[in-house]
Order: structure tokens, then C-alpha cells, then sequence
């Protein structure tokens, strides 16, 4: 999975890096797929968690889910189905609090002590799919 970055930075294969809510609690994490320099993406395996999740008015959010709408980014601070998309860009509104940056953490190696991600709405890339916009499987 590959995130894109507010700007470049070298990153060292191996390292862990953790995304946190705004209570300290563990969303997801990642470990570095391989060295970069002076790159504006990283690239994460060994995931654990989902990083971001797109808006979609059937989804049971969990508080703490970083969820992406249009060009903004969003912490949801009130669990349940949202039937109505965020759309601000300042405060909390129906359980969406509006980020105006999110950054990772680093939990182990020697790369950056944080990388902060674009918050303009870039969703991550996957390598296979992302399954998000799947209501329902058969």
C-alpha cells in the first residue's frame, strides 16, 4: 500500500511506522517495503489496520476511523453510520472531525521520526484492490 507524503523524505526499509487517533490508539501501521530518497510516497507491507477509509453512507464507522471525502480527511470521533458526508473544513460536525494533517509515527529504526501525510483527500494506492466500495459479497 502507498501513501503519498506532504513532501519528500527518505525512508529506510524495515522501519515501522504507526498511525494513532486522537485518544493514542492504534489504527494501523506499516513497515517501510524499501529505501527511498528525497520521495514524496512511501510504500508500506505487513499492514496492519486501514489507514484510511473512503466516505461511503453504508459504512459502520468505528470512533477513531480516518476516513477520506472528496479533498478532506476526517477523524470520526462518534461510532455508527453516517448518512450525510462531511463536508467542512474546520471543527466536528456529525461525528467527523476535520484534520487538517495526519501523521505517522515512527515505532522502530532510523528513518524520519514522523512522516506527515497529504490530507488533501489522496487516497492510498493498493497494490491488489482496496475492497471499501463493496457493499456486500456474494
Amino acid at each position: 500500500m502507498t501513501l503519498t507524503l506532504t513532501g519528500n523524505q527518505s525512508c529506510v526499509k524495515g522501519d515501522v511506522y504507526k498511525l494513532v487517533d486522537s485518544g493514542s490508539n492504534h489504527i494501523a501501521s506499516g513497515q517501510v517495503l524499501a529505501n527511498t530518497s528525497s520521495s514524496n510516497t512511501v510504500t508500506f507491507t505487513a499492514v496492519s489496520g486501514k489507514f484510511f477509509r473512503q466516505y461511503f453512507n453504508y459504512v459502520l464507522y468505528k470512533t477513531g476511523d480516518f476516513v477520506i471525502h472528496e479533498d478532506k480527511v476526517y477523524e470520526v470521533t462518534t461510532a455508527g453510520f453516517k448518512n450525510t458526508a462531511p463536508t467542512h473544513s474546520s471543527g466536528t460536525t456529525n461525528g467527523f472531525k476535520y484534520l487538517s494533517s495526519v501523521t505517522l509515527t515512527r515505532e522502530s529504526g532510523t528513518g524520519p521520526s514522523v512522516l506527515t501525510l497529504a490530507a488533501n483527500g489522496t487516497l492510498p494506492q493498493y497494490s491488489l484492490y482496496d475492497s471499501d466500495f463493496i457493499k456486500y459479497w456474494r
